[in-house]
């Protein structure tokens, strides 16, 4: 009965199974059924992206039966240049690739990239190895749809000037750069920011920037993504006025992990006034948490580091942002269970919590974690001396998909408990940035 169903019907019973039923299951059944399980409206938003334990043998027997992918991301593999042939051979209209630093990518794969998929539109490769990294932009550069370039893996030595030229020059579509840990040298970074500054909605550098290029930054006015991460031994740092930052008024997303002790005090003058009230993401270092808080209604993420003082003084006003779902302590050894309450209090709409940082996990602690009832990710210590207070888990925490337990021990029978009481729970002693995209916390 099913084959009488027109195939609007038919794909739309198709767009609730996952990637790996489309490619081995479904497509088999029949010819009407292979050409609806690749119908472009299917894998429109779809993403492979395979687990870190999957073989290179199972990825490109995957890829085989993919057609119609569009976007393939990738944190580990072994034989790059095998899964490259086959995505080339296999998958034509690849539109976003994402190979992470561990992924070798020579000269002449990324030719053969830009060749077989000349209409990209987000690349993530890293180049820092390369013999010849200009080569390598200049490839990159004729990518005439590209709107977001990332460069994974980093760089211990700073890399020749010039070498981001062609792509300032080139991508006219670009809208998105990570410079991630590359040592680019500070009239390349300049230059670049000139020739894009009209189109840039994103921008991350973590290299030694002068007064002059930070104000190439802070030019681009159309931006909403800055992670601005200087060098402590940059000898221009205290130099750069963190404030000019309020000009860009179209900011959602403002990280900055890494500041001077003067700019990080004067950073709450940033936030009053409410130049920044539509700021939903943001990273840094708490000497005012109080007044960020209240002038940031709209936090959807919060990455904070801080003193037991600050912290305590500070979420009093968490509160104010009702509609939290991230936060991160996980560089921070002044988290208490006051603090904790203080978030259980006063936000609702928790989704990932990371307390993973140096603290005292105390009774006290876990019960107010208990208290967040729509985690979804919880990241935490483990100490022997609270673990009755981990058996509650099942009962209060009932959305919970994954635990990241750090000082893991194995054969601990609450380990044991939980995943009979929880068997959709992920139990986990390492984290990984990319594990997050698994679980939906928007």
């Amino acid at each position: 009965m099913i084959d009488l169903l027109p195939n609007e019907v038919m794909l739309e019973i198709f767009s609730y199974l996952d990637i790996h039923d489309l490619a081995l299951s479904v497509q088999h059944v029949n010819s009407r059924w292979k050409e609806l399980s690749r119908d472009k409206k299917l894998w429109k938003d779809r993403v492979f992206k395979p687990d870190d334990s999957m073989l290179d043998e199972e990825r490109m027997h995957l890829l085989r039966n993919m057609p119609s992918l569009r976007a393939y991301v990738s944190y580990r593999g072994r034989n790059t240049e095998l899964i490259i042939d086959t995505l080339c051979t296999y998958c034509k209209g690849i539109e976003h690739l994402h190979l992470n630093g561990n992924h070798i990518v020579r000269y002449s794969l990324l030719q053969k990239i830009t060749n077989s998929f000349p209409n990209l539109e987000k690349l993530t490769i890293s180049f820092f190895e390369q013999e010849n990294p200009l080569q390598f932009c200049r490839l990159i550069s004729d990518l005439q749809n590209l709107t977001t370039l990332s460069f994974a893996g980093s760089c211990v030595k700073e890399l020749q000037d010039g070498i981001l030229k062609p792509i300032a020059d080139g991508c006219p579509s670009l809208q998105h750069m990570d410079l991630g840990k590359g040592m680019f040298t500070d009239e390349d970074v300049r230059y670049f920011l000139t020739k894009k500054q009209t189109q840039l909605l994103f921008f991350r550098v973590g290299c030694y920037t002068s007064v002059e290029t930070y104000a190439c930054i802070v030019r681009c006015k159309n931006l909403e993504h800055l992670y601005y991460s200087c060098p402590p031994d940059c000898p221009d740092l205290n130099l750069i006025d963190i404030s000019l930052v309020k000009d860009l008024k179209n900011l959602k997303s403002l990280m900055l992990p890494h500041l001077s002790e003067i700019q990080y005090r004067n950073l709450p003058h940033l936030f009053e006034g409410a130049y920044l009230r539509n700021i939903t993401k943001l990273q840094f270092e708490a000497y005012d948490l109080g007044t960020v808080l209240r002038n940031c209604p709209q936090l959807l993420e919060l990455t904070v580091r801080g003193t037991k003082d600050v912290l305590e003084e500070g979420l009093k006003d968490i509160g104010n942002c009702k509609n939290l779902k991230y936060l991160s302590f996980s560089e921070c050894r002044g988290v208490t269970a006051r603090c904790v309450k203080y978030v259980a209090d006063g936000c609702p709409k928790l989704k990932y919590l990371n307390l993973s940082c140096f603290v005292h996990i105390s009774n006290d602690l876990i019960q107010n974690v208990l208290k967040c009832k729509n985690l979804r990710i919880l990241c935490i210590k483990y100490d022997y001396w609270a673990r009755t207070k981990f058996l509650l888990i099942p009962s209060h925490l009932v959305h919970l998909k994954q635990l990241v337990i750090y000082e893991y021990i194995k054969g601990e029978d609450v380990w044991n408990k939980l995943q009979q009481e929880m068997p959709h729970l992920k139990i986990r002693e390492k984290y990984f940035d990319n594990d997050i995209e698994d679980v939906d916390y928007k």
